[in-house]
């Protein structure tokens, strides 16, 4: 566990923010060291971002994929039905 941490802080100290994401909760959560909410902060505190647009980078061309598909799947459960343009007005 020691050299697991040792590794981590390394590369938390160069930037990685899994690291520094790792090192926070080994420090908030006493895996190996005594619990240290000043160092969870410091280490847990900086990857919250970077880790909000990692998740964002990887769900993106997912839910895109998914939006696809489902158009796709209301066409084909419907093919005659065709959209309406953006700026349509629909009757009363």
């Amino acid at each position: 566990m020691a050299k697991a941490l040792d590794l981590y802080t390394q590369s938390a100290e160069k930037g990685y923010s899994f690291a520094q994401y790792n090192v926070g909760y080994y420090y908030a959560n006493g895996w190996g060291v005594e619990v240290d909410y000043a160092k969870a902060v410091k280490y847990n505190m900086v990857p919250n971002v970077h880790l909000g647009l990692f998740i964002s980078r990887l769900i993106a061309p997912i839910a895109a994929k998914q939006g696809a598909q489902r158009r796709l799947n209301i066409r084909k459960e419907n093919p005659t039905r065709r959209p309406r343009p953006a700026n349509s007005v629909t009757p009363n």
